[in-house]
């Protein structure tokens, strides 16, 4: 018989890589409604993997409804009509076009292709909107929710409803995941990124390149913006760096941006790409080159880092695999009937192109040379 390989090297599981080759399998009518599966033995010959491997992947596709197990009898290809759907309720602010099509495909990815229903539904980033279509989850006999969600400018009153609503599905043994953020009080699954160390390593970066004195670009109100400036003035300490300058995202901040150049800062990190590109487009406006005289660093690396002239450095931020990864950890919760809340926070590495270069004395320096 010869062995199916998998790639033991990869970040999905074994068990995972098992049940999407049997999934393939029943799809592709090798496997026909009702025909009973190979035994554990078999498998172990055919595909080169561990028994828990194979049981934990026969499980997930037994709670998908792909598979029934007969007592005594064995596994076998459950017929169409015995097919136990999985609804999936997926909530997320359908207004921010800068992450929802990364979440959206990795999502979907996951969930198409196993025996899944899933509404997507649009929270408008307004809290009585997630409020109401979290209550309105175990009505509607939702089997698990992914939910994009932070903890900005949450009230004392919607903190404790949007407690008591995750406290109530967790009794009802609905598991939920909550995509790029947290609840405090909440004990929820969360995927986050590791948003001080993306901090350090925008420092470490630009520290590389010798510059001193540098900004960041910040939006106060964004939890993550925040905890991003407070690794970049970490890092601006152990790299042996100025105090970098912290510049508000509020109006008429470009003129900020002028004014600290001409104070002799010689690079900007932004909190995300597009103030980045903002700021790009403001330091060429008057003269200065992107990395020639001020190196720009973004967060995030949107589709905006490729549409900035020069292209933008930017820290990436793992938007479509944090879909990906929140919808396989769901349908294993839902596999298992584990629904422990797990927490993963992800590692941020550097894009690198052409906005960043070796620093400069600032274009100030000439001036005032000029003048004696």
């Amino acid at each position: 018989m010869e062995q199916t390989k998998f790639d033991k090297e990869s970040q999905k599981p074994l068990y995972r890589q098992l049940a999407d080759e049997i999934r393939r399998q029943i799809r592709d009518g090798e496997i026909l409604p009702g025909q009973k599966l190979m035994s554990e033995s078999e498998m172990l010959k055919k595909y080169g993997v561990g028994r828990l491997t194979i049981r934990n992947a026969l499980q997930l596709l037994v709670s998908e409804g792909l598979l029934k197990k007969s007592q005594g009898k064995g596994t076998f290809c459950a017929e169409a009509e015995e097919r136990k759907d999985l609804n999936v309720q997926v909530f997320l602010n359908m207004t921010d076009t800068y992450f929802i099509p990364y979440y959206v495909r990795g999502i979907s990815e996951v969930l198409s292709r196993s025996n899944s229903n899933f509404l997507i539904s649009d929270t408008r980033d307004d809290d009585m909107t997630l409020c109401a279509l979290l209550e309105n989850v175990t009505p509607k006999n939702s089997s698990g929710v992914i939910v994009q969600c932070t903890d900005e400018c949450l009230n004392d009153e919607v903190s404790e409803r949007i407690t008591g609503i995750m406290r109530d599905l967790s009794d009802s043994g609905i598991p939920v995941i909550i995509l790029d953020g947290r609840l405090n009080d909440v004990n929820v699954s969360c995927f986050t990124l590791d948003e001080i160390a993306g901090g350090m390593r925008a420092a470490e970066h630009l520290a590389a390149f010798g510059h001193k004195k540098c900004a960041f670009l910040n939006f106060e109100t964004h939890r993550d913006s925040r905890l991003r400036f407070r690794g970049f003035a970490g890092g601006a300490v152990k790299y042996q760096m100025e105090k970098p300058l912290e510049i508000s995202c509020k109006s008429e901040w470009e003129s900020e941006i002028l004014r600290a150049v001409k104070d002799g800062v010689t690079g900007i990190f932004a909190y995300n790409d597009n103030a980045a590109l903002r700021c790009i487009m403001a330091l060429k406006k008057e003269g200065y080159g992107v990395p020639e005289d001020v190196s720009v660093l973004g967060f995030d690396d949107t589709y905006l880092a490729l549409a900035c002239d020069p292209q933008l450095t930017s820290l990436i931020h793992p938007k479509e695999q944090m879909g990906r990864d929140a919808a396989e950890a769901l349908l294993t919760m839902l596999a298992t009937g584990n629904t422990i809340p797990v927490e993963k926070k992800y590692k941020t590495e550097l894009m690198i192109r052409d906005s960043t270069g070796p620093a400069k004395k600032a274009r100030v320096t000439y001036e005032k040379l000029s003048d004696i």
